[in-house]
């Protein structure tokens, strides 16, 4: 008996977070402390650098063979050293 009761319960938990998830009111962070800057020039805690980096993503990022690859960027040029 308890053993059907304890499926009977996974079950129902199973069944209950899409509906549980499908509500659309954003993510809720929680941290240590708090963020006081979002300069990408002026960060200097772990926290601050985690959520500017989940928050400002790069324009691009070097791959494993040093290449610079586009990651938000679609283009882009160089431009001469006049300008």
């Amino acid at each position: 008996m308890v053993a059907r009761t304890t499926v009977t319960a996974a079950l129902c938990l199973i069944a209950a977070v899409p509906l549980a998830c499908s509500v659309d009111e954003g993510i809720v962070v929680a941290n240590a402390t708090d963020v006081s800057t979002l300069d990408p020039f002026a960060l200097f805690s772990r926290v601050e650098v985690s959520v500017a980096d989940h928050v400002l993503q790069s324009l691009t990022f070097l791959n494993r063979e040093m290449e610079v690859e586009p990651l938000l960027a679609t283009d882009w040029r160089r431009l001469d050293d006049d300008v």
